[in-house]
């Protein structure tokens, strides 16, 4: 009898160091994937954010105004830039997707068909990531601008609106 015999098979060191290695190269494969995923729905609501701007600017040129904000207690809640209230101190429409009734600035771009397929916020289960709108006006009734917004997740946004108060985390478009 040999007292050598013929080992078949992996150590019990040899499998968990394996085990380890393809736990490390999977934990690095999720973190790779969940940067990539946000810098995706990012991208997502750039492009959103100027079709949204783009659509805007359609409806100034059919209805020689931009959609007003929707009704809050007082009436619209449009922003005066005569006001000196500051901007973020204002409500803002938002659009959270869903077509839930707070899309009410997406809403008349709907209606007169400019966009039949009104954007969502790729992460729209998150109450944070809603795409904002306000409309402007100099004191009058006319409205003659807009602020629109979105939130970026994975980078900074750029801070063009000049709005204290607001992060910047958020893209923001202007048309004054």
């Amino acid at each position: 009898m040999s007292l050598l015999r013929n080992k078949k098979g992996f150590t019990l060191i040899e499998l968990l160091v394996v085990i380890a290695i393809v736990g490390l190269l999977a934990t690095i494969a999720i973190v790779a994937m969940n940067s990539a995923r946000q810098a995706s729905r990012d991208t997502k609501r750039i492009a959103d954010i100027k079709q949204i701007a783009s659509a805007l600017e359609i409806y100034f040129n059919d209805f020689d105004a931009y959609p007003k904000n929707g009704q809050v207690a007082g009436g619209y809640n449009e922003y005066d830039e005569t006001s000196p209230t500051p901007l973020y101190g204002y409500s803002w429409d938002s659009s959270c997707g869903g077509g839930s009734s707070s899309d009410a600035f997406l809403t008349p771009l709907s209606i007169s068909g400019i966009m039949r397929i009104t954007p969502d916020d790729p992460n729209s289960n998150n109450a944070n990531t809603c795409y904002l709108y306000t409309s402007t006006h100099d004191g009058t009734d006319y409205i003659d601008g807009y602020y629109l917004m979105a939130y970026l997740e994975g980078q900074d946004g750029e801070q063009i609106c000049g709005l204290g108060g607001i992060e910047t985390e958020y893209i923001c478009l202007k048309n004054l």
